[in-house]
């Protein structure tokens, strides 16, 4: 991640003994060991097309068969230009985010609004 933010929030906080530190694209836990993967205003932060979908494969692998995955993100859509004028480019847009879930063999069981600004998705695994 290039964010200045990030590298920030990186250098302030400290690690805890019980955490567990991966990658987008190598989560430190077994196959089909988690029945819940929560993704929460963070996942839009990888800026890579292709780390979105290897993020939401490691998800697929990590989901046991009856797992969800919920994506909750702001998208780039009118109401958040609104709000945060040029800056809402830095959001996907929500085909962006069911290209790279599709892609990766995910389908939206259930898709919704937190607010105005943040949409959430339910994800599952798609049907082989």
């Amino acid at each position: 991640m290039t964010e200045l933010s990030i590298a920030r929030a990186r250098q302030s906080r400290h690690a805890r003994p019980a955490e567990l530190k991966g990658t987008f694209d190598a989560i430190p836990v077994p196959d089909k060991s988690r029945d819940a993967i929560f993704l929460l205003l963070s996942a839009h932060e990888l800026r890579n097309p292709i780390h979105r979908v290897k993020l939401f494969k490691e998800a697929v692998r990590v989901m046991d068969d009856s797992g969800r995955l919920l994506l909750a993100e702001h998208v780039r859509d009118w109401r958040n230009f609104l709000a945060f004028g040029p800056g809402c480019l830095h959001f996907h847009s929500r085909k962006e985010w069911m290209r790279a879930a599709t892609e990766a063999g995910l389908t939206v069981e259930y898709e919704g609004s937190i607010t105005a600004l943040v949409r959430w998705f339910v994800l599952r695994k798609s049907a082989p």
